[in-house]
């Protein structure tokens, strides 16, 4: 007996077997059959719910951004975690440092992707730097920062960080080093605290 499943159901299960494909054999790799044979769908119900393989990637990014967000969202309200220890474990949880992540940023990093890159890099900052706002705030109000413009601070580390620390970059170990000791030292300004006060914290980023 052949099994209906509604639209937004049927939608989700090829996302998921393309995430799970684009993950294991590469998004330019992975066709059309392979998702329609994985899913065990016809090519029809294929293209009613995805017009190309492109728009399937666009999908599976905006997905994959979203689930980024909503964790870092997660974590940066769970106030049973010291605020510095919760600000480096929401920036951790932006990682994209996985099979998926990896596979997804080189290829929106591809000129032909253009468009879908800045609309995921608008996404990302533009609620990220929500996000760290209000983590701003409560560390002013607790003392910790002297933080008189948090948004705009916010923005610029967000902004910073997504663009100098792209896992995608070909950086060499020491550069990387030097921007990192550069990255904490200019936090620290832009917070208001004492240099090196946010040393250990920040560093526990990129463990």
């Amino acid at each position: 007996m052949r099994i209906v499943k509604d639209s937004a159901e049927r939608r989700t299960q090829i996302l998921d077997v393309s995430e799970e494909l684009f993950a294991s054999k590469g998004y330019v790799s992975t066709s059309t059959n392979d998702i329609i044979e994985k899913v065990g769908i016809a090519r029809g119900t294929l293209y009613y719910h995805f017009k190309s393989k492109e728009e399937i990637l666009d999908a599976v990014v905006l997905r994959f951004t979203n689930n980024l967000i909503k964790k870092a969202r997660e974590v940066s309200k769970d106030t049973s975690i010291p605020l510095l220890d919760r600000i480096s474990l929401t920036m951790k949880s932006l990682s994209s440092d996985t099979p998926l992540g990896r596979e997804l940023l080189s290829e929106i990093h591809k000129s032909e992707n253009a468009l879908l890159h800045q609309k995921v890099q608008d996404i990302m900052i533009s609620n990220i730097a929500l996000i760290f706002e209000q983590m701003i705030k409560e560390g002013n109000e607790q003392g910790l920062f002297n933080c008189s413009y948090p948004f705009a601070v916010a923005d610029m580390i967000i902004t910073y960080s997504y663009i100098a620390f792209d896992i995608t970059r070909e950086i060499s170990l020491e550069d990387k080093k030097l921007l990192i000791k550069g990255f904490i030292v200019n936090i620290e300004r832009l917070l208001g605290v004492a240099e090196g006060s946010l040393v250990n914290s920040i560093l526990k980023i990129f463990e």
